[in-house]
């Protein structure tokens, strides 16, 4: 769900605010709070690491009489504990939002090992995405430090081959530099 938001090519800058929502027929946390939401923290500091992921659970057992109706959360936990398609469908026929929720479980399904492929193949490219990214951010810093226009070409397109795996004699043989500097660059 969180990395689905990215489409081909796009960086991890692009990735907005992502809430996963668990609806509970028992008691997990030790307290008499029946909704509680849980950020990433860094457990030394006591910060928030990122607000991107958030997790919210809702213990029905902890729910006031007044809640526990067949609107609603109930509708959703019949849903959630569905036992074979049918009851699925028949469930996602009365609410079109539940249709919403079915039919995405039904594409996320569809065939669990293209599913992990297409995962595996997307982060990959994200990741090539955010070292080209940062290579040119860099090359760009690295640049204005020579102080002329062709240090920033020359650093940025360092920084792009260093990123593609290639080595510092490799980067000086298509720069057309010395190995010293392709390495006082990447320094």
């Amino acid at each position: 769900m969180f990395s689905g938001q990215l489409k081909k090519g796009d960086s991890y800058d692009k990735l907005r605010k992502c809430i996963h929502v668990s609806i509970l027929d028992f008691s997990w946390f030790d307290d008499d709070l029946y909704y509680h939401t849980v950020h990433l923290y860094d457990d030394c500091k006591k910060e928030c690491y990122s607000d991107l992921l958030e997790l919210q659970f809702l213990e029905s057992k902890k729910l006031p009489p007044e809640a526990q109706s067949e609107k609603g959360i109930l509708r959703w936990m019949r849903f959630l504990h569905g036992k074979n398609r049918k009851e699925f469908e028949y469930m996602a026929e009365k609410d079109e939002y539940i249709r919403e929720a079915y039919d995405t479980l039904v594409q996320m399904s569809a065939d669990e090992k293209k599913q992990m492929e297409y995962e595996a193949r997307e982060k990959a490219l994200r990741n090539y995405q955010s070292q080209m990214q940062s290579a040119e951010n860099a090359g760009f810093r690295k640049g204005e430090q020579f102080g002329f226009q062709n240090g920033l070409k020359k650093a940025k397109r360092v920084f792009q081959l260093s990123a593609q795996g290639k080595t510092p004699t490799e980067i000086a043989e298509i720069c057309q530099i010395s190995e010293q500097e392709a390495r006082d660059i990447l320094e």
